[in-house]
């Protein structure tokens, strides 16, 4: 648990999960999470795929070449992580990740992630509500033509918002029933009104 726990805590959204849920976080990290090793030129995900078994990734070691689908190249390192939207909606890769060197990789099961995060009650955090203001996020990425499998700009623009201290605050008005969606497909049910 530990060692799957501190490696997701990178991102802040995990960060926060693990101090408000840490019961939930450890089946997550028992149950849905797994080390994942790749040689230099392998590629992980191609543009335009949907994965059969969607995962997000978080980098422990070595380098990852990220191309989009606009031609941007961007250079990962460790504690970087790709392709969250795949945990809040159904998700087509929108660049290409190859391997530049040995790397070593934590992967986030999205379908057990929802399966067991579903199973509990979440008064004070709820993830649902955090997927809604995410779903929000990518789809004004959408509408700039900006769509990407990168996290930063979207998690530093919930910080900027102040949402991730205050995601405890707000109340939901989601769906107690099944996991959350969005973009259009969504990945069990969630209400994506804007708050």
């Amino acid at each position: 648990f530990e060692i799957y726990a501190a490696t997701l805590s990178a991102h802040p959204f995990f960060d926060r999960y693990n101090e408000e849920c840490p019961h939930v976080m450890r089946k997550v990290c028992h149950q849905a999470t797994a080390t994942m090793s790749a040689s230099s030129g392998d590629m992980i995900f191609e543009a335009g795929e949907i994965p059969a078994v969607p995962k997000m990734f978080f980098l422990v070691s070595g380098t990852l070449q990220y191309t989009s689908l606009n031609g941007g190249v961007v250079a990962l390192e460790a504690f970087d992580w790709v392709c969250e939207a795949c945990l809040w909606t159904v998700w087509m890769h929108q660049g290409v990740l190859l391997a530049t060197a040995e790397v070593r990789m934590v992967a986030l099961d999205a379908q057990d992630f929802v399966s067991i995060v579903a199973r509990f009650d979440h008064s004070d955090y709820d993830p649902r509500t955090y997927a809604a203001h995410f779903i929000r996020r990518l789809n004004e990425q959408l509408k700039r033509d900006e769509l990407t499998d990168l996290g930063p700009e979207t998690v530093k623009t919930f910080e900027n918002d102040g949402f991730l201290r205050n995601v405890s605050s707000r109340v939901s008005r989601m769906s107690r029933i099944g996991g959350w969606g969005g973009v259009g497909s969504p990945r069990s049910s969630i209400d994506s009104d804007d708050d």
